[in-house]
């Protein structure tokens, strides 16, 4: 799994999890890219000084993609 797809997982993880805000910076620009695959949707909370995501859950693609990164980490033999 690449950079990229493994912050994917970790976040998507912890959202099916039900962390449902995200305030880490590192994690605020991943949830970002997720929303922009359409992998998670999100509130944005601009009453906090830095950037604050409430809300946060899986699409359906989002599970579609945590459920192949679930299977690739433990291969049917």
């Amino acid at each position: 799994m690449n950079k990229q797809d493994t912050a994917f997982y970790s976040l998507l993880n912890e959202i099916a999890q039900g962390k449902s805000e995200i305030k880490d910076p590192a994690e605020v620009d991943t949830l970002e890219r997720l929303i922009s695959f359409n992998y998670a949707q999100a509130l944005a909370d601009v009453s906090h000084p830095q950037l604050v995501y409430s809300g946060a859950q899986m699409t359906p693609m989002g599970r579609a993609f945590l459920a192949e990164c679930k299977a690739a980490e433990h291969p049917v033999r």
